[in-house]
């Protein structure tokens, strides 16, 4: 009998989170959708692009906002049994809070487990390819990203472009330029760069060669100013933001970044942030089902799914807000990811302990 109620309510619980994780992905492609609309018509960028570059994000979607649509669907399906009296009919039945939250648990950790997969195995192979796609399109063929950096053309000049962050800063930079008659004029090295404004980049420690008639000429330059149709947003930065990539590839890049001293602070938050990805979950169910058990069989179902929109807002908002200060104050990264973790998981703690 006990078996048969835990699935019941495993169930129950399991068709809410996934009607709330469907409703929060459609929700939030909309909004990506319009987002992308002034996109249409530069360069080759047309509608079916920008429906192909949603199917691409949904992963990373799906990824996201799972912990939110754990937190409504524990709230809705609970609340649901709550509110026709089946939660208190189970609970007279002798089946205790732990019991429920432990059968909930069981029904939904193989959704959980196959998102996590998602999110870390495919969402950063759908998510780099659709940058690639979206700046291809945009830049009507000019921009080409492979694995070793980002080709494009500007002018009659060739770029290559070894690795770019998200702040406008490049590394590797390589120059190839060619008359009207595609003979090669120079080549420009520069070991990195800093995009300016208004098309407008800094190039430092520049080595520069010129193919004149009979001879080669070079000269090394500390600084240079470089106007170019390229910009951080064509030549696909966004593709080295942490939501663009994985666990193994936050942690190499991260590390990357530590050994050439520049700063890491954002993907080891990233990267700590994934790791606690599952616990956030947990916390996130045990959460919504704090909400429900009590006097909550008196609340309306629209009141309560209100509620655990508010409460999942509040816990990215205060994601985002102690991630940007352990980032800004230098704080360890791990800090950041965590504290958000604890606070909600203090709350759960202390409401579910009231429960008798």
């Amino acid at each position: 009998m006990i078996k048969l109620i835990d699935r019941y309510i495993g169930i129950v619980v399991l068709k809410s989170i996934v009607t709330s994780l469907v409703f929060l992905t459609i929700l939030r492609m909309v909004f990506l959708l319009i987002d992308d609309l002034p996109n249409i018509g530069r360069g080759h960028y047309q509608m079916y692009h920008a429906l192909f570059n949603l199917a691409l994000n949904a992963p990373s979607t799906i990824y996201n906002f799972f912990p939110m649509a754990t937190l409504i669907g524990a709230i809705s399906g609970l609340g649901f049994l709550a509110g026709t009296n089946e939660l208190l009919v189970i609970r007279a039945s002798g089946v205790s809070v732990k019991q429920i939250l432990a059968a909930v648990l069981m029904a939904v950790m193989p959704l959980m487990i196959a998102v996590i997969l998602l999110g870390e195995v495919i969402s950063p192979i759908s998510t780099q390819y659709a940058q690639k796609q979206h700046s291809l399109a945009i830049s009507g063929g000019q921009v080409i990203r492979s694995k070793s950096g980002v080709w494009a053309r500007d002018s009659d000049d060739f770029i290559h472009i070894g690795r770019a962050t998200p702040d406008g800063r490049i590394e590797n930079f390589e120059r190839y330029s060619f008359d009207q008659n595609f003979k090669l004029k120079a080549i420009t090295k520069a070991n990195s760069g800093q995009y300016q404004q208004r098309g407008y980049w800094i190039l430092n420690d520049i080595s520069i060669s010129e193919f004149l008639p009979g001879k080669v000429e070079s000269k090394q330059l500390k600084q240079q100013q470089w106007k170019s149709q390229l910009n951080p947003e064509n030549i696909g930065v966004v593709g080295s933001t942490p939501a663009g990539l994985g666990l193994i590839e936050l942690w190499i890049f991260s590390s990357y970044l530590e050994d050439n001293k520049l700063d890491s602070s954002k993907y080891r938050l990233a990267f700590w942030r994934s790791v606690l990805q599952p616990f956030v979950i947990v916390v996130m169910l045990f959460l919504g089902a704090s909400f429900v058990f009590g006097s909550v069989r008196h609340v309306a179902m629209g009141t309560r799914i209100l509620g655990g929109v508010l409460l999942g807002l509040g816990f990215y908002v205060i994601n985002e807000t102690l991630g940007n200060v352990a980032v800004v104050y230098q704080m360890p990264p791990l800090i950041g990811a965590l504290l958000p973790l604890l606070t909600f998981f203090a709350i759960a703690w202390w409401r579910l302990s009231r429960i008798r």
